[in-house]
């Protein structure tokens, strides 16, 4: 496979509206359960993240843009801690920043003959995207950053434009945040 013939396709594709997910987040022996909703806006090429309590308080709401970079709206009191709000920004851009920007290192890995395969990127650090033969968005993202350690985020049951599940581990931090969709038949 030569790199021109690689396609470095979105975690979200351009049919994606919005979606429901429950939230499941784990940090050393402390967990906690939310509901998050992810939408596309359009007009601004971006993605809105907001995550709710589960009587629909606001908890988080954040918008990242086409270019890699985000922006915080509104941030409750017990979430406001400056390293753990850059952590969420850092992992949920993973989803929305678009691999066409990214600079293609090279296509380092083809699974088999099946099609599957994996591609490196560097932009402003290097991160591995796992395709799998089916045209759909990855099914890995792996990201390399300095001082914290990798960032391993597992993406599957890809439906509606999306996936259904995501799932964010840390390579150094007891941290693991996942996202379960949930399929609402009105909002779907």
């Amino acid at each position: 496979m030569h790199d021109a013939e690689v396609s470095l396709l979105p975690v979200f594709d351009t049919s994606f509206t919005k979606a429901l997910y429950a939230v499941d987040i784990h940090f050393g022996k402390k967990s906690f359960t939310s509901l998050a909703i992810i939408k596309q806006v359009v007009e601004h090429k971006s993605f809105k993240l907001v995550f709710l309590s589960e009587s629909g308080l606001r908890l988080l709401e954040m918008e990242f843009f086409e270019d890699g970079t985000s922006k915080v709206f509104y941030v409750s009191d017990f979430l406001n801690k400056k390293a753990l709000i850059k952590k969420l920004s850092s992992d949920f851009n993973l989803l929305f920043s678009n691999p066409d920007k990214e600079v293609l290192i090279k296509v380092f890995r083809m699974i088999g003959d099946d099609g599957n395969y994996a591609v490196r990127t560097k932009n402003n650090h290097r991160k591995n995207y796992y395709y799998p033969s089916t045209g759909i968005g990855p099914k890995i993202i792996q990201e390399r950053a300095r001082g914290i350690g990798k960032t391993k985020t597992i993406l599957g049951s890809y439906n509606n434009g999306g996936p259904g599940k995501i799932s964010f581990t840390h390579g150094c931090l007891d941290f693991e945040i996942t996202l379960t969709q949930i399929i609402y038949p009105e909002w779907n």
